[in-house]
């Protein structure tokens, strides 16, 4: 026996089934004719209706256009919120959203045809800005804006972004989506030899590098502000660039401050990674501006230190394994002697890749040597390529402390290796051995300076103890 609410679960589900073969056929109609040159009779003869049985569900060509977009946002934003929810980190969770999205679009072209209004119209033929009339064009921007706020939310946690920048940088995002979506759907991509899932990591790594690096510098200006208002008699001057030759036709760059009181000392800051800060006649750094002891060099002028961050020879820049040549070593121990201009102690200080350029100048033919050795995170014993130990520790007769991250997870930097390199240094008179763990939430690759190995969320901390040490070995 039929029951009313039978009866009503019927006409629902005939209702339902009727809208989708609408939508379906009206898909077909629009990518063949355009939204402009479509008819409702068109598109009721491909579903298999009349217009009368159309009207009451859609009233408008338009509303059934509107429908097929509202559709194809909702399972774009499912796909995505689905990728966020397997993904730990926000630079995990940022490319698992992007690839979900892409990959959802690159799968489906007619939806990217149908987003972007791009459905053949004679009357309107190329890329021409179309709508759907007021309210329905706000409702889908609404329901746009919708679907990226996973994309938002990680952008904003990686950089602590304002909502303003949260809004530019998804926008610009989304922009980026859809060209490579273009491009990779009219084949663009092939006379490049280029495939779009590469490009798209490319493209996001570079982003995240950025969005870090960015807030690591705020935060550093914000150290340098409040040890200019707070410790007015060690706030540094402005930084300056120290340029020598270390070899005809070569150039040295050195950035280079200190405090306006008396100093404590020197510190040499040996950046790891490329080790090239690229840095300009002016004083502005293009490369490793997040580099854990370069992103944290004001803190040593507020702790009393001058400091010395040296770039890499103009003649270097180009070669591989450059920290174990003779005339890298030369170089490292002219800055050296140049710090010796201030008549204070001098100490080398190098982080992860920077523990071979602190190792490097105690193998070097000129004779400067600094008084003591730091090396944090560091690269110091060689697996698959060269590290620290094979740089002759013998050579090294100065005091040195490592520092280590109790939860260093970059292959290449075991905290363990600290303890294996300290045996190595048999002529040391002192070797101390740090041990940290904390730290805010790491973020990308645990190599780099966002991670535990460049002790992100820690820079205050690390100058503390590094400082604390010289002071105790040059009180």
């Amino acid at each position: 026996m039929t029951t009313p609410d039978t009866k009503t679960e019927n006409r629902a589900q005939l209702r339902d089934l009727k809208r989708r073969q609408i939508l379906d056929a009206a898909k077909r109609i629009f990518a063949e004719h355009g939204l402009e040159a479509a008819t409702m009779r068109e598109i009721a003869a491909a579903a298999g209706c009349t217009t009368g049985a159309i009207y009451p569900l859609f009233p408008a060509k338009e509303e059934i256009y509107a429908a097929l977009l509202r559709e194809s946002l909702e399972n774009v934003e499912g796909a995505v919120l689905s990728a966020l929810a397997q993904a730990r980190q926000d630079g995990e969770k940022l490319k698992a959203a992007a690839h979900a999205w892409f990959e959802y679009y690159a799968a489906r072209p007619a939806e990217v045809s149908l987003g972007l209004y791009l459905f053949r119209s004679d009357s309107r033929p190329g890329l021409t800005r179309q709508g759907l009339g007021r309210d329905i064009d706000r409702d889908l921007n609404d329901r746009l804006r919708q679907s990226l706020e996973g994309f938002a939310a990680c952008l904003r946690r990686l950089g602590q972004l304002s909502e303003t920048l949260t809004e530019i940088e998804t926008a610009s995002l989304f922009a980026h989506l859809l060209g490579l979506l273009t491009a990779h759907h009219t084949g663009r991509l092939k006379p490049l030899n280029q495939e779009a899932p590469p490009l798209l990591d490319h493209h996001l790594d570079a982003l995240i590098a950025r969005l870090q690096w960015e807030y690591a510098m705020a935060g550093a200006k914000l150290i340098t502000l409040l040890c200019a208002m707070l410790l007015p008699g060690i706030a540094g001057a402005a930084e300056r660039v120290i340029e020598l030759t270390p070899r005809p036709g070569a150039s040295l760059r050195i950035l280079a401050d200190q405090p306006a009181g008396t100093a404590r000392g020197v510190v040499i800051l040996l950046a790891g990674g490329s080790g090239i800060l690229d840095l300009s006649p002016e004083g502005k750094i293009g490369g490793l501006a997040g580099n854990q002891l370069i992103r944290s060099r004001q803190g040593y002028v507020a702790a009393g230190y001058a400091y010395l961050a040296p770039d890499i020879a103009s003649d270097l820049k180009n070669q591989n394994s450059y920290r174990f040549k003779p005339e890298f070593a030369n170089d490292m121990a002219l800055v050296v002697a140049e710090a010796r201009k201030l008549g204070l102690p001098v100490h080398a200080v190098g982080t992860s890749r920077g523990a071979v350029s602190v190792a490097a100048i105690f193998n070097a033919a000129r004779p400067e040597r600094p008084d003591s050795a730091v090396i944090t995170s560091g690269m110091l014993i060689s697996q698959k390529i060269p590290a620290a130990d094979t740089l002759g520790p013998s050579q090294i007769r100065v005091p040195v402390l490592l520092l280590r991250h109790r939860d260093d997870a970059c292959a290449v930097t075991p905290p363990g290796d600290a303890d294996r390199y300290k045996a190595l240094l048999v002529n040391a008179p002192r070797v101390d051995i740090q041990t940290v763990s904390g730290g805010a939430a790491p973020k990308g690759d645990p190599c780099e300076a966002a991670h535990y190995h460049g002790f992100w969320g820690m820079d205050g901390d690390v100058v503390k103890a590094i400082t604390a040490w010289l002071g105790g070995i040059n009180p």
